[in-house]
């Protein structure tokens, strides 16, 4: 059991780093869809004021299709949006995880420790009571011809 504690810790050590850099990473993608729909609101006034202007044909055109193109990134900035917040949630869970895979591991510790403190009590209590074959003491089995 205490091999595997060092084992949990040390592969815990390196999890709560990747969990940090996971979320550093998200705050990042956070800060560039901020800038992002600041610049699609920028996008949309400008081609709000391009519309009321007016122009020719070509004009109206290219209008039109900066628009396609503007919701066809405000569309785009929502599904990262989401993906965003699945990770974000992801990470949670996966902290969640690893705080009671940690109480787990030291309840078990725990119960292990008194088991064992219980049995061993109980073994040396028998052992005491007992008859003894000729050659045993307490700390060594009986010497083998």
């Amino acid at each position: 059991m205490r091999e595997l504690q060092r084992k949990q810790q040390s592969l815990g050590a390196a999890a709560e780093r990747s969990a940090l850099e996971f979320d550093v990473e998200i705050r990042a993608i956070e800060k560039i869809m901020e800038q992002g729909a600041r610049w699609l609101q920028d996008m949309r006034n400008q081609l709000k004021a391009r519309t009321a202007a007016g122009g020719d044909a070509a004009a109206q055109d290219q209008i039109r299709q900066d628009n396609e193109r503007c919701e066809l990134l405000v569309e785009r900035l929502k599904l990262l949006r989401a993906a965003n917040s699945a990770a974000q949630d992801a990470s949670e869970r996966c902290r969640g995880v690893a705080k009671r895979r940690a109480a787990l591991m030291e309840t078990l510790q725990r119960l292990l420790d008194s088991d064992l403190k219980g049995a061993r009590q109980k073994l040396a209590a028998v052992a005491e009571q007992g008859p003894r074959p000729k050659g045993w003491t307490r700390h060594a089995a009986p010497a083998r011809s």
